[in-house]
């Protein structure tokens, strides 16, 4: 996966730019990355730096030296050019047309970062800000600009702690605005771009895809269904253009949004192999693999179940996720797990993010369907931090009033829930899972991210898409063979034995690993900025923790004294690309390929010719 940064400082600090390019270079390549490729630029009153770390099967061409533009992920406006020129060049030529307002036209999941050539950097991220961007100003002045937070932080003087993000962050799981947990390092927001010189930087919106989601009416549930899929199918081309000749991967589970993916590439004959990253539940049992096992067996394509052979190398695992990703949560360890086995840079995965939401009504809530709705819906979220459960020495408005100023922000009724979810989610799973799937192991697709997939999911009226009944529909429409397994949201899989997985070793470990976890988080971290926080956090845990002892599920709160010690060790770590290489270093043996995870669980059948090899394969 291809990773970017940009310096734009004032002239007369070349020498401190090339320092400044060469360090954020190898923040990013740090983890197993490529060498940095850096274009040095001078103007009248500036000199800036471009930096692109990795490469992908999307930007054909971007490594040319010289280039006045890079960029991550992938975009389209004109889809029958692509096979000629590419995302970047599509880009490139749009900007050249109209600017930043010329990409509203297109689509994609994409971040870039231009030298304007008028003493300017030009930087943006897609509609819904799902690749992203960092910025900072720097000590001296300029400002940087990056797609992982770690390239930022050694370029500041000093580190603070944003106690409103940390807030918003442990009690939440999400941030409201666009800040970091690192005061002075931001985040783009969704459909926002940035122009900087030297001195100072505009930002701005320049699509507000939220608010247009927001003023869509509901329509014939058939004709709503029938538009979507069709837009998916479009969605699920374009991908043919974007990346022809990448091996096709599936991260494949029990639910519906992967398999109505899967639906799609067997209706166009292509050749993927599947994967799967079990969710062991508390008790050690799971039945994603045989649920998956029966599902790729049915319908002739290879799949793999991925999983290290030993439980112990779960803490090592977690630990790589955060030297290798930005810190933003820490959810979606199964992601680093598949990260680590597999090893595919030209492989192009497709992922089903929220596909839940704006198809599938997974997480609608059936009360929150009528006209109250919407308010029903607020007064529970607000409910649910009534009484926080640690305090924090943030200024400025409570944590319950901005989170009512934002629900109201958003209609009432149904739409208000999904328009939650899906921020929620951007904000919370965006950050992290796609960067740690991707992060120099593979790239990913996402079709349901799609403009019009959206639009027209969002159509069908909420008590339709309430459950899971529309995806199911539309992938079987697609590929009836998808649907002779049941899912795991079927009430009769966890009593049917044939997928009923048991991981004893797996079970004595959560249980064992969540009370030390949640000790090892109340020791003081080194960090100095932390050390209030975290007597706060040791005086709550020792309330906390004999009620939970008997619990196979620790709390929310509990599981977060974790992640306050491992974000200090990430912020201790991120200080130089020397300090990084040394917390590194210990974990080589597993942060690098590792096949032995990978066990066969499926073969694809003889006659099909979709059998591929393993992407990892030598």
């Amino acid at each position: 996966m291809a990773k970017i940064a940009a310096l734009i400082l004032p002239r007369g600090q070349s020498d401190r730019l090339e320092k400044l390019a060469r360090t954020a270079g190898e923040m990013l390549g740090l983890g197993g990355g490529e060498a940095a490729v850096v274009h040095h630029f001078t103007g009248k009153e500036t000199v800036g730096a471009l930096i692109r770390v990795g490469s992908d099967p999307f930007t054909r061409g971007a490594a040319v030296p010289g280039s006045a533009t890079i960029m991550c992920g992938y975009y389209s406006s004109d889809p029958g050019s692509l096979g000629e020129r590419g995302s970047l060049a599509q880009l490139s030529a749009d900007l050249d047309a109209g600017g930043p307002d010329a990409l509203c036209g297109g689509d994609g999941v994409y971040a870039y970062v231009r030298w304007t050539g008028q003493d300017q950097l030009l930087a943006g991220v897609d509609k819904l800000g799902l690749r992203p961007l960092y910025w900072t100003r720097l000590p001296a002045g300029g400002h940087a600009i990056a797609s992982e937070i770690k390239a930022l932080v050694p370029l500041l003087s000093q580190s603070d702690v944003n106690w409103a993000a940390w807030e918003e962050q442990l009690i939440l799981g999400f941030n409201l605005e666009n800040h970091t947990l690192i005061q002075g390092i931001h985040r783009f927001g969704p459909g926002q771009t940035m122009r900087a010189d030297g001195r100072s930087a505009e930002i701005r919106m320049v699509e507000d895809f939220i608010a247009e989601m927001a003023a869509i009416e509901p329509t014939s549930p058939e004709l709503a269904m029938e538009e979507n899929q069709q837009a998916f199918l479009r969605s699920m081309g374009l991908a043919r253009h974007l990346a022809p000749a990448a091996p096709r991967l599936l991260t494949l589970s029990g639910g519906f949004d992967s398999r109505r993916i899967l639906a799609a590439m067997l209706h166009e004959g292509e050749a993927l192999t599947a994967y799967t990253v079990p969710d062991i539940k508390p008790d050690g049992v799971e039945f994603e693999s045989a649920l998956v096992r029966d599902l790729c067996e049915h319908v002739g394509i290879p799949a793999y179940r991925v999983c290290p052979p030993s439980v112990e190398m779960i803490p090592d695992v977690l630990r790589i996720r955060d030297l290798m990703v930005d810190f933003e949560s820490d959810e979606h360890g199964y992601a680093t797990v598949l990260a680590m086995a597999l090893r595919s840079p030209d492989g192009l995965n497709f992922d089903g993010f929220i596909g839940d939401v704006v198809v599938n009504g997974v997480r609608l809530a059936i009360e929150h369907c009528a006209p109250s709705g919407g308010d029903l819906f607020r007064d529970q979220v607000l409910a649910s931090v009534s009484a926080p459960w640690c305090r924090f020495p943030v200024t400025g408005p409570p944590l319950a009033e901005r989170l009512d100023h934002h629900l109201r922000s958003l209609p009432g009724g149904p739409m208000r829930q999904t328009l939650y979810n899906v921020i929620s989610r951007l904000r919370r799973e965006i950050i992290l899972a796609p960067i740690t799937i991707q992060g120099d192991s593979f790239e990913s697709y996402f079709p349901y991210t799609d403009r019009e997939v959206i639009r027209s999911g969002l159509r069908i009226p909420a008590r339709v898409r309430a459950g899971h009944e529309i995806q199911w529909k539309l992938a079987g429409l697609l590929d009836q063979q998808v649907c002779s397994v049941p899912s795991a949201y079927d009430p009769s899989v966890p009593g049917n034995p044939r997928f009923r997985s048991e991981n004893p070793h797996w079970a004595l470990r959560n249980r064992r690993s969540s009370l030390t976890d949640a000790l090892r988080g109340m020791k003081q971290p080194s960090v100095r900025p932390f050390v209030p926080f975290a007597q706060r956090l040791r005086l709550h845990a020792l309330r906390a923790l004999l009620p939970l002892l008997s619990s196979n599920q620790l709390v929310w709160q509990v599981k977060k004294l974790e992640f306050l010690d491992r974000f200090s060790r990430f912020m201790e770590q991120a200080a130089s690309p020397d300090r990084y290489r040394r917390a590194m270093e210990p974990l080589r043996g597993v942060a690098g390929r590792n096949p032995e995870w990978i066990t066969p669980i499926a073969a694809a059948s003889a006659s099909d010719g979709c059998r591929i090899g393993l992407p990892n394969a030598e």
